[in-house]
């Protein structure tokens, strides 16, 4: 079935429209506008007779399910995927046959069609079916990647987003560096595989392709980028998995990237120490002033020491709301992928070279060299802050199909309350029992499982040191400041899309009797928990 090909390409119906209006208005005879508009006689005395020829009408024979109920389930698709609840093609396919033994004895329009039309094995959709059904409405079958649910729930927080934008552009006209890109910084961590990781390769189709490595794929060493707004990026900060830092490490002069610093780490990741001393060298490096740093809370990221220096140098520190550096940190919007792929290729090539031996830590920071500028380029740096929206401050750069609308529905009603940015909440405690925010910093035992030995950091060039007095605004927290909604945080989709529940008395074939259409209805109850129907504010 799935192979066979139409014998007969079809009829074309602009042709039949044109033939039907022709002999309607007289202009020509049946045989004449069938053999103008290329349409057979059996067809347009069929619709000449039955006056089937609407304007909207679907050439060839009706679809299983009504029009209707595959728009309605196509939406509810959409959502699922947007939620990170999609369904596979054998759950869609239960979903319908639940669908149509439910509402095939209905005596209304669903309950009609379904029983004259309808021709699914036992009331389950075939393959075939499901291959036109994705066809129809652009849809594809496709492996998810993972998501965690508190990224995802806070990537679709308008309060979380916008707050973030709203301290950001108040901290800028503070610092007086709204027009000053030069002074807004981004910095973050990636890892580097020592071994190819991502590059596709030609092979025979049907077989397992394999590529010979040096080491079993898990060998990485971290790599701290730090860029501005201007689209600079500054020297590189390595850091060795090793018990101790020797100069061997350091890169040959001619080929490692001028600048690039080195620390070391039991694991191989970032420190509070190693962070600190970095953050010295930082202060050194850039001269101008004040500056304002934009980057993850990390526990490495933020001690007493580093809030200590940020005051003193007058750099203003803002920290990225927790789960959100996908969406609005620049250098993982628009950098490491381009990063991640030059680094790749630049291995595949070297190990052509040198067979499968083991990379030495001289050959890894020669290559980083050699790829630093091109993997994290002026054109990318500066893209990465314009698609965030954080410089120039855009808050519309943020894709608002991401907003959760429940949520979206809340905050436009604070809005238009005058309540900025405070969360509407169901049961409000008193002033008194309002939370207060408080910046916890990390003792040295809570950030024992990632810290070593003092490390050293060493910089090629060191400019004098420099200080200002002028203070600083130190630290600035994303945490939300004001109580939560209650029940911001669901567990699961308790309706889709987290719309509003429509309480309307609408009397439509396609709608149950609680206003949810009857896939989502469906939906909600055999994958979900039960829906609570209070109504929701309406701004």
């Amino acid at each position: 079935m799935r192979t066979y090909k139409k014998k007969n390409p079809g009829v074309n119906a602009d042709n039949v429209k044109e033939a039907l209006k022709a002999v309607e208005n007289k202009i020509m005879s049946q045989r004449a506008a069938c053999k103008a508009f290329n349409v057979t006689r059996k067809t347009l005395y069929r619709r000449l007779k039955e006056k089937h020829h609407l304007p909207n009408y679907p050439a060839g024979m009706k679809s299983s399910l009504p029009f209707d109920s595959e728009v309605e389930l196509a939406v509810a698709l959409t959502t699922l995927a947007k939620q990170g609840f999609a369904l596979t093609r054998t759950e869609v396919r239960q979903l319908v046959k639940e669908y149509v033994e439910k509402h095939k004895e209905d005596n209304n329009q669903i309950g009609e069609h379904l029983c004259k039309y309808c021709q699914f094995k036992n009331n389950c959709p075939g393959n075939d079916w499901m291959t036109k059904f994705l066809k129809k409405f652009k849809l594809s079958s496709k492996k998810p990647s993972s998501l965690e649910k508190s990224r995802l729930i806070a990537s679709q927080d308008p309060e979380i987003i916008f707050g973030f934008y709203d301290n950001l552009e108040k901290q800028m006209l503070t610092l007086g560096i709204i027009n000053k890109p030069k002074n807004i910084y981004n910095l973050d961590e990636t890892n580097m595989c020592i071994d190819p990781q991502n590059t596709k390769v030609i092979a025979p189709s049907g077989k397992k392709v394999t590529r010979c490595t040096s080491t079993s794929g898990r060998e990485n060493v971290s790599v701290l980028a730090t860029v501005n707004a201007a689209g600079e990026r500054l020297p590189p900060l390595v850091i060795f998995p090793a018990k101790s830092l020797w100069t061997s490490f350091k890169g040959t002069p001619n080929l490692e990237y001028p600048g690039t610093m080195y620390a070391k780490s039991n694991n191989g990741w970032m420190t509070a120490e190693v962070f600190t001393e970095w953050f010295n060298k930082f202060c050194l490096q850039v001269k101008e002033r004040p500056l304002l740093i934009i980057y993850d809370g990390h526990s490495s990221h933020v001690c007493y020491n580093i809030i200590a220096k940020a005051r003193e140098e007058n750099i203003t520190i803002l920290k990225l709301p927790p789960h959100t550096t996908d969406c609005l940190q620049p250098l993982d919007v628009a950098c490491f992928k381009t990063f991640h792929s030059v680094w790749d290729a630049k291995l595949i090539d070297y190990h052509r070279r040198i067979g499968t031996r083991h990379l030495t830590k001289v050959e890894v920071v020669d290559l980083l060299g050699q790829v630093w500028e091109k993997g994290i380029n002026t054109n990318n740096i500066i893209s990465g802050f314009e698609k965030t929206g954080i410089y120039p401050v855009n808050r519309h750069r943020y894709p608002s199909e991401k907003f959760n609308k429940y949520l979206m529905a809340k905050y436009n009603h604070s809005i238009l309350l005058g309540s900025g940015n405070v969360h509407l909440m169901v049961n409000p405690p008193s002033l008194n029992e309002a939370p207060v925010m408080e910046i916890q910093l990390p003792s040295s035992h809570e950030t024992s499982t990632r810290e070593t030995s003092i490390p050293e950091v060493v910089a090629l060039d060191q400019a004098p040191s420099t200080s200002s007095s002028v203070p600083a605004l130190g630290l600035i927290d994303q945490t939300p400041s004001v109580p939560a909604l209650i029940d911001q945080t669901p567990s699961v989709p308790a309706l889709i899309d987290q719309a509003p529940i429509n309480t309307s008395t609408d009397e439509s074939p396609y709608k149950s009797s609680s206003g949810l259409t009857r896939f989502e209805y469906i939906i909600n109850k055999k994958f979900f928990k039960p829906v609570d129907s209070s109504p929701a504010i309406n701004p």
